[in-house]
């Protein structure tokens, strides 16, 4: 039975057994508010607009495109569309899939975010620039060899020394250091070292 006031409902038994008011439901059929096609709330602050992917099955991976923003520039010839675009991407793994995330501009994308397993990573297409902050690394992540990569990290040499660690595929080269050199501990490839500071 469908009660409460100010709701809308669109699509054949769309919101069936809602008891609240303001709500938004758009669907072909008869699903709770966490799987109808468009789900919203129209009463709350701040209100809710939600776009849900159909549930998997048998090991399904899912690929929808849960929000677009499009917006139009003039070039002087014609008018241009870009449609700025978040997707998310569920890959059935057992109890523990993958999420990723994903953002593109005009079909180019710009950054996923992933979750496997309760470990989160980041990959990003071009380069990332640092305006008005540091980049600061929290924990202490040993550095390994690693084919056509190169990481930046942080490491603890020794109780209460933090320094940089770096992963990248070329191996470290022994070279003779002058008496009035500098060097800087950092962490390479797994192994402690100290770059030279030569002026």
């Amino acid at each position: 039975m469908i009660t409460g006031a100010g709701n809308i409902f669109i699509g054949n038994a769309a919101g069936t057994g809602e008891t609240g008011s303001g709500k938004l439901y758009i669907g072909a059929a008869s699903e709770a508010a966490a799987f109808s096609y468009i789900y919203g709330e129209m009463n709350s602050n701040p209100n809710l607009f939600r776009i849900t992917s159909i549930r998997a099955t048998g090991g399904a991976t899912l690929r929808d495109i849960l929000l677009t923003l499009r917006n139009q520039y003039w070039s002087g010839a014609a008018t241009t569309s870009w449609d700025f675009d978040i997707l998310h991407d569920m890959t059935a793994s057992g109890a523990n899939p993958a999420s990723h995330v994903d953002f593109s501009i005009d079909a180019v994308d710009i950054l996923t975010l992933t979750n496997t397993d309760g470990t989160i990573s980041l990959d990003m297409a071009g380069a990332i620039t640092i305006t008005s902050a540091d980049m600061t690394f929290a924990s202490s992540v040993d550095s390994a060899l690693v084919a056509d990569e190169v990481t930046l990290g942080g490491y603890d040499i020794a109780p209460g020394e933090r320094s940089l660690a770096i992963s990248q595929e070329n191996s470290v080269v022994t070279e003779a250091i002058g008496a009035s050199d500098k060097t800087l501990p950092v962490r390479i490839n797994g192994t402690n070292y100290k770059i030279m500071l030569h002026t």
